[in-house]
């Protein structure tokens, strides 16, 4: 947290973030082929894109 009272990330932490919640959904499509696991390989991959950015 900075002075502003404000969080602030960098774009690893925010990287790291998505590759994992992508591994997580690549998991559950593997598993159980659920719309769940869809779903968090789509929020990791705009978390790594947000991350390049």
């Amino acid at each position: 947290m900075d002075k502003s009272g404000k969080f602030f990330l960098s774009p690893l932490s925010i990287r790291i973030a998505g590759a994992v919640i992508g591994s997580a959904g690549f998991f559950l499509i593997a598993v159980n082929a659920t719309i769940f696991g869809t779903a968090l390989v789509g929020v990791g991959s705009l978390l790594i894109a947000v991350g390049e950015n």
